[in-house]
């Protein structure tokens, strides 16, 4: 393992650990629009198509709010794409 793919290992759970906490004091904050998540992902530098392969494999849910119409926005929480790149840069690293 190179110094740099260490530190992609690190910086990742770092992030999830900030956002494993934002999540237990903000639980609403948690959960993104579709296109912010696909902006998370486009600034951690990652292509947008992962997150329809990790819902896919069943890494991250789609959330939709029951109480809403039918056309109601989908949401993903932020903790599990989190979890998603961290564990995916953690194989990358190993």
């Amino acid at each position: 393992m190179t110094t740099d793919e260490a530190h992609k290992v690190v910086e990742s759970a770092f992030m999830l650990g900030m956002i494993s906490y934002r999540s237990m004091v903000k639980p609403d904050d948690d959960y993104i629009k579709q296109r912010e998540a696909w902006r998370y992902l486009q600034q951690q530098g990652l292509p947008r198509k992962l997150l329809a392969e990790w819902v896919d494999a069943g890494k991250v849910r789609r959330h939709k709010d029951p109480r809403k119409a039918s056309n109601a926005a989908v949401r993903y929480r932020l903790t599990e794409i989190q979890k998603a790149i961290c564990a995916m840069r953690t194989a990358e690293a190993t």
